[in-house]
């Protein structure tokens, strides 16, 4: 049996590549092998056809198998350890039913044949053996736990799957092999620090991230690169969308109030090498590790990145140590992006205000939805979500909340009338929208409202007032650009009709 160190690791959003290698001895012709180590967490097993095997130059392999372990034969091998198991459990309980014993025998109370000397002896040697009944209940019990321990190391190992296969060598000598095998159990999770000093036009984006894994082994002096995916999570800045009028279905009533119940699922592309070969020359280990893929090389400080049109690599420099069931964090980017600094705030959602820092989008290199930690002149202001969308120019990095812009939105009139000449009845809608700045600058402030779009011919949406707003008819959107001075106020009208049939019915 030859056993296998962890030489590199690929680690995808979920699941990893684990390259392993060893040094073997090899004597002149054809001779069959077992290589162990294809660790997998509890309960799971490596995919049989992700195994490749890769032998230097002059060594040739075939019948390339991996084979499962068998619980009998791990039973057999284990017994010795059970057997001394139960003997540490069977004298432990031994002992605990001498001290209850000596215990009980030392109430007289009920034994009238005891004479005085009797219990003054009995007296005398209870401490001395109580206490060493102690002393070897405590001995045995750290036999035993160590027992336990080599127990389920000795099991862990024997559950590890094996290759087997046949090498010919044409000279005697030590030759080095390595394996590769995709297993689950580990993962990566990127997350952005966003560092602004706001009097600045620069921010300074830097791409750190989370790893862990689960793979039944430890980590030691290891070779990491993390290969990207595409998750999706929300944005923290409210999105708003078209407001659409229908007339309503009436329904009845145990329908109409009867609750919907949606639900999302979130799924991550896991990463999977391709394999397509058993036994490989020794320069082919670089292009399984890279699944294929034709990379071009860019540097960055904290990783190399190495950008393909479908993923991203980011190989670690160093070496690094991870144990099972832990985590570890390291950084991936740092860069320092031109932005304009705005405060937005969508009060027909959410009446607080966000800093934002507007930024090319083109100017980030990895895009993510993720979690930021927002830091502003060093200070940790909270956290917010990422959510870029590579389609549009520009994208607004929330810098968490402003407490310095207050911002009021109410409803000033809502007035229904029925128009007798066209059988329609018309309501009116008016809303007034007020902001205050306390900043000690000029604020530059993007107000977002909207104002419901038809989705039927026959409810008409008329615009009344939008106070200069701009106005997209698609969705509804009204935005103001405002400019405020330190304590200075502002107020947005925005006020629409809506006309529809009398025998019907609109939700507004």
């Amino acid at each position: 049996m030859i056993g296998t160190d962890i030489k590199e690791v690929s680690i995808y959003r979920n699941g990893c590549i684990v390259r392993r290698g060893a040094t073997v001895h090899l004597e002149a012709g054809i001779q069959s092998i077992e290589i162990a180590g294809l660790n997998a967490p509890n309960g799971m097993q490596v995919s049989s056809d992700s195994v490749r095997l890769f032998v230097p130059e002059g060594i040739s392999g075939t019948n390339v198998q991996v084979e499962n372990p068998d619980a009998d034969d791990i039973r057999k091998a284990t017994a010795e350890l059970q057997d001394g198991i139960r003997k540490k459990e069977n004298e432990i309980e031994v002992l605990s039913i001498q001290k209850e014993l000596w215990t009980d025998n030392s109430n007289f109370t009920a034994n009238n044949s005891a004479t005085v000397e009797g219990i003054s002896a009995y007296i005398e040697k209870l401490p001395e053996r109580l206490e060493s009944i102690y002393a070897k209940t405590e001995k045995l019990t750290k036999e035993l736990t160590q027992l336990k321990e080599d127990l389920g190391k000795r099991t862990t190992e024997l559950r590890q799957q094996l290759v087997r296969a046949d090498l010919t060598a044409a000279q005697p000598g030590d030759y080095p092999i390595e394996i590769t095998y995709f297993v689950q159990g580990a993962s990566w999770t990127p997350f952005y620090e966003i560092h602004t000093e706001e009097d600045s036009e620069d921010i300074t984006v830097k791409l750190r991230c989370r790893i862990v894994q689960i793979t039944n082994e430890d980590w030691k002096g290891v070779k990491l690169s993390l290969y990207s995916t595409d998750p999706s999570l929300s944005g923290t800045i409210p999105t708003l969308r078209p407001s659409y009028l229908n007339f309503e279905v009436q329904r009845p009533t145990t329908q109409r109030f009867a609750a919907a119940k949606m639900s999302r699922n979130v799924s991550y592309e896991a990463a999977r090498a391709v394999m397509d070969e058993e036994v490989c020359d020794e320069e082919a280990p670089m292009e399984m590790m890279g699944a294929g893929m034709m990379m071009n090389q860019v540097s960055f400080g904290g990783a190399q990145v190495n950008n393909d049109d479908t993923a991203v690599e980011y190989v670690l420099g160093g070496t690094w140590d991870l144990a099972k069931g832990k985590e570890i964090i390291c950084d991936l980017t740092s860069q320092t992006v031109k932005s304009r600094y705005h405060v937005i705030t969508v009060p027909k959602i959410d009446t607080c205000a966000y800093l934002a820092a507007e930024v090319a989008t083109s100017d980030i290199e990895q895009l993510y939805d993720t979690e930021a930690s927002i830091y502003i002149k060093g200070a940790f202001m909270g956290n917010a979500w990422i959510s870029p969308d590579p389609s549009k120019d520009t994208y607004d990095i929330s810098l968490g909340k402003d407490e310095t812009v207050k911002v009021e939105r109410k409803q000033t009139r809502k007035y229904t009338q029925n128009v007798l000449l066209k059988g329609q009845k018309k309501t009116e809608l008016e809303y007034e929208i007020t902001v205050t700045s306390r900043k000690p600058r000029t604020t530059q402030l993007t107000v977002l409202d909207q104002i419901p779009v038809s989705n039927d011919k026959a409810i008409i949406v008329e615009n009344d007032e939008l106070s200069s707003g701009e106005f997209d008819e698609k969705t509804g959107q009204v935005k103001w650009e405002i400019s405020l001075e330190s304590g200075e106020k502002a107020v947005k009208k925005l006020a629409y009709s809506v006309s529809y049939p009398k025998d019907k019915r609109v939700i507004l």
